[in-house]
């Protein structure tokens, strides 16, 4: 059974009934948990923007708790 990566390296924002993970840079990649989740069911697995090819910077992110 594969081994789930650590949930304290990525962003989670939550819109209820909505949810997503995604990478640091807000990415979703497709790996591990990152994904757009609805209702407990993952919908969206990988979304990868870029702009004039290249990934946009993150403008905010912060934890507001453990």
């Amino acid at each position: 059974m594969a081994e789930l990566p650590p949930a304290h390296s990525v962003i989670i924002c939550v819109a209820l009934p909505g949810l997503a993970i995604s990478t640091e840079q807000g990415q979703l990649t497709g790996r591990g948990l990152e994904g757009f989740y609805r209702a407990g069911r993952r919908v969206l697995s990988r979304c990868q923007i870029r702009v004039a090819g290249r990934e946009p910077l993150g403008v905010q992110a912060r934890p507001t708790a453990a």
